[in-house]
């Protein structure tokens, strides 16, 4: 009966023992499965963020040529509409009493309103009067080859249509535009309505 009591608790203790050891097992299992999980988590939030800033540096590359372009695009712009020569005459006349507060016109609003084909235009400044009460205006334009003529016959429609819409306005104003000035010098046109031309056009005539 002795024997046999000790074999039975020998073989509960062996019992225990092996679910202990697979209860051990099993948890070492679980905790490995869970740490590959939270490495497994984090390398795909490294991943994903190392992903995101590469994404914003490609967006920011994009708006940075985007910036880029436009202001070249505006270089080019500036350089073909208005050279240096145009510039300093700009200047100077800026400098000058001839006009008041001037505003020169978007090329949507030269070909609308003045009916002038920019494309033809190698050069050129077209600027009026910001105040609807006044006339005041002039252009200085550079045909490109072979445009000459076309640029001077559309200044001319230009030109009369302005007068005529000044008849029934302003007599002062329209008699003033009546005796407005034209010259052609190193192949710029230069018109002027103003109420100094001579001036005007003598500081045309220092730099061009």
């Amino acid at each position: 009966f002795i024997i046999i009591t000790i074999l039975i608790i020998a073989i509960t203790a062996v019992a225990l023992t092996i679910v202990i050891k697979k209860k051990n097992n099993n948890d070492l299992v679980v905790n490995e499965s869970n740490n590959i999980t939270q490495t497994e988590n984090k390398k795909e939030t490294i991943i994903k963020n190392d992903n995101e800033k590469n994404q914003s540096s490609t967006d920011n590359n994009k708006i940075e040529g985007i910036l880029q372009e436009e202001n070249k695009i505006e270089e080019e712009i500036s350089t073909t509409t208005k050279g240096e020569k145009l510039t300093n005459v700009v200047e100077k006349l800026e400098q000058s009493n001839i006009f008041k507060e001037m505003i020169e016109p978007t090329k949507d609003e030269i070909d609308d309103f003045m009916d002038i084909d920019v494309s033809l235009l190698d050069e050129y400044v077209i600027k009026m009067s910001n105040s609807r009460f006044e006339s005041d205006l002039y252009l200085i334009l550079k045909p490109s080859e072979n445009n000459e003529e076309t640029v001077m016959n559309q200044v001319k429609s230009f030109l009369i249509n302005y007068e005529n819409s000044w008849v029934n306005l302003d007599y002062k104003q329209y008699d003033l535009i009546s005796n407005r000035k034209a010259i052609k010098r190193n192949g710029y046109l230069i018109y002027v309505i103003s109420n100094n031309n001579d001036e005007f056009l003598n500081i045309v005539r220092s730099i061009i």
